[in-house]
């Protein structure tokens, strides 16, 4: 297997495991790259718009457009720093955060249900397999 073939597969697969529609039973407002947002602000983490912007490979006024919409919504909040007042963080705020764990037991229950369809033995080279690429892009 060369590759491409090796890119075509994963982009066909992530494509289809993250593609959580937009309606849903826990949220009708929620996009890709919201979800996107609020695992990059997980466990409490803060960034400044600039940094989101570089985590998510977009440009600076995408992430821009972004935070402007989940201020909105109520996901997100901004804080300037106490020591620098022209930096402003971004945290979740506690309606961001229960998005998060909604979205995360979501996506939990998807990989069960992925899992259960896969023989025991896969799925372990799978995880193994995840592991070891986790490893060489660190």
């Amino acid at each position: 297997m060369n590759s491409s073939e090796v890119d075509y597969l994963l982009e066909r697969f992530l494509a289809r495991f993250f593609s959580i529609p937009t309606k849903t039973k826990f949220n009708p407002n929620v996009t890709f790259s919201q979800m996107r947002v609020f695992m990059a602000l997980k466990y409490g983490k803060k960034l400044k718009q600039c940094d989101l912007a570089r985590v998510l490979n977009v440009t600076a006024a995408s992430a821009c457009e972004l935070c402007s919409k989940m201020l909105e919504a109520g996901f997100i909040r901004q804080q300037i720093d106490e020591s620098d007042r022209r930096i402003k963080w971004l945290y979740l705020t506690h309606k961001g955060k229960e998005m998060l764990r909604t979205l995360s037991h979501y996506r939990s229950e998807r990989i069960g249900r992925l899992f259960k369809a896969v023989k025991t033995n896969r799925s372990q080279k799978f995880v193994d397999a995840l592991n070891h690429l986790n490893e060489v892009l660190d």
